[in-house]
């Protein structure tokens, strides 16, 4: 950090990212949704305290610093309230950081917060895409520049060479611009006062080192009266999206198995259990897991913590599945009776416990918040609590086979339900991506989505897996004999 003379404070913030694979990049195999957008939050503000970042009244993340960056996927075509607040305050509380965004289907946009001589604003800007395909141009080396704050236009020099927006205007606020810097050499960064002498000393300069792959890297620029703070934050590719590179299957003797670059933190293979392992759930890290036992015994690796069980319980009803919190700091065990145990900083917000069901529930999901929970039956009818809301079910539809799993949707705002044949079905903002029907030779246990939730995998009881939408295929088990059958896959 440079630090000069400073009076009164305002911000110029530049964004500079490599669209390479830090933002989004999409496998062979993705598929563009037509009914959502990918929206990247940026916490631009130099010296700012942590935000909690909310849309659509939905907690996505808490307590982003300066630099950090938080990504979600929304609706498209409708408005969709964006709030920051400062970290910890109600959300009953006024947001001093706010604006309604209307993506368009298909686009990826950076929403960055940042001072202005008007104090926070946030500027939206279309992420550079190929037209054709609405994805991001995967190009080494190349650069979006991005003006969000409305402290003036300015003439941007790349090795002094002056860049132009198109139609050969200057760099105006809340505009952007992408260069491709070829040749994997130091470029020198300058800004200077729109249409001034381009020999007179740059307002400020900076030198950028070649172009990585994968790199991303968020500038912010103060003047105070003629001096300046710089704050040159670099931000990693996992930081902006979590890449879908991982996942792991877990057998009802205890067995776990990982693959791509999921790690191994041990099982329960070999050992004498009450009752058979049925669930599992992996901590937001990665680096740990929780199984689960038919009596609710429950058994933590890694980087998981031990938080209950209701092994020592009488129970009306099994256990059946687990589901952790957003956090990693909790979960709920649910029976198949719908009762619903919280540990952790999982909470209660009711259960199906004292209804009458035409079918058991079978499996279970939190809410981006983590303020809520659906319960899905086997006959598709899906139960909402807490902040969950209702999109729909297949409670009224014929289905061929029973309902087994269901995974939440883009932004919280849907969810995917799977059934033992492998078909899938959509609700809310999930889109389509495939299903295994007739591509799996033994009933489907369980669907895991990817991390931005743009695709899933299908899983078997005999190992067999199947990827869709994003979702890469990484391995499975189908020719590997087994001591108990797949009943669970987790990313």
């Amino acid at each position: 950090m440079v630090k000069l003379r400073a009076m009164r404070r305002y911000t110029l913030a530049l964004l500079i990212t490599a669209l390479c694979l830090a933002l989004a990049p999409l496998s062979a195999g993705a598929q563009t949704s037509t009914r959502t957008a990918t929206v990247t939050i940026v916490h631009g503000v130099v010296g700012g305290s942590p935000v909690d970042v909310y849309a659509d009244g939905q907690l996505l993340a808490s307590d982003v610093a300066f630099g950090q960056t938080v990504e979600t996927v929304l609706p498209a075509t409708v408005d969709v309230p964006i709030n920051l607040v400062s970290g910890g305050s109600p959300i009953s509380g006024s947001f001093p950081w706010a604006m309604d965004l209307t993506p368009y289907a298909g686009q990826h946009i950076a929403l960055v917060a940042s001072e202005t001589t008007s104090g926070i604003g946030l500027t939206a800007f279309p992420l550079a895409t190929n037209a054709a395909t609405n994805k991001l141009e995967l190009t080494d080396g190349s650069v979006q520049f991005m003006h969000a704050t409305d402290f003036g236009a300015y003439d941007l020099y790349i090795d002094e060479v002056k860049q132009l927006e198109t139609g050969g205007t200057t760099f105006e606020p809340g505009t952007s611009m992408v260069r491709n810097l070829t040749g994997g050499s130091t470029k020198t960064i300058a800004l200077r006062p729109a249409g001034g002498d381009p020999t007179d000393p740059p307002v400020y300069s900076f030198q950028l080192g070649p172009i990585a792959k994968g790199d991303l890297t968020l500038v912010a620029f103060v003047s105070d009266d003629g001096g300046m703070n710089v704050d040159h934050v670099p931000l990693s590719a996992e930081a902006v999206i979590p890449l879908a590179t991982r996942y792991s299957m877990i057998a009802a003797d205890g067995g776990v198995f990982t693959f791509g670059n999921a790690t191994y933190q041990g099982g329960l293979g070999g050992t004498t259990l009450n009752a058979p392992v049925i669930a599992g759930a992996s901590t937001p890290s990665g680096n740990g897991y929780w199984l689960v036992a038919k009596d609710g015994g429950v058994f933590s690796f890694g980087d998981a913590q031990f938080y209950g069980s209701t092994g020592n319980m009488r129970l009306n009803s099994p256990v059946i599945t687990m589901v952790a919190t957003p956090t990693g700091g909790g979960y709920w065990l649910l029976a198949e009776d719908g009762g619903v145990f919280s540990f952790g900083d999982a909470q209660f917000y009711g259960s199906t416990g004292d209804m009458r069901l035409n079918s058991p529930v079978i499996a279970g999901v939190s809410t981006a918040t983590g303020r809520g929970y659906w319960l899905v039956a086997k006959d598709g009818g899906v139960f909402s609590f807490g902040d969950a809301q209702f999109y729909g079910s297949t409670g009224n539809m014929v289905l061929n086979q029973p309902v087994i799993g269901i995974a939440s949707a883009p932004g919280g705002l849907g969810y995917f339900l799977v059934a033992s044949d492998g078909g899938v079905f959509t609700f809310g903002s999930a889109d389509f991506y495939g299903s295994a029907v007739g591509q799996v030779n033994h009933p489907v246990v369980a669907l895991a989505t990817t991390p931005d939730q743009r695709g899933y995998w299908v899983a078997s009881n005999r190992g067999e897996v199947k990827a869709f939408g994003n979702a890469e295929f990484l391995g499975d088990l189908s020719n590997t004999p087994l001591n108990g059958e797949i009943i669970n896959i987790f990313s």
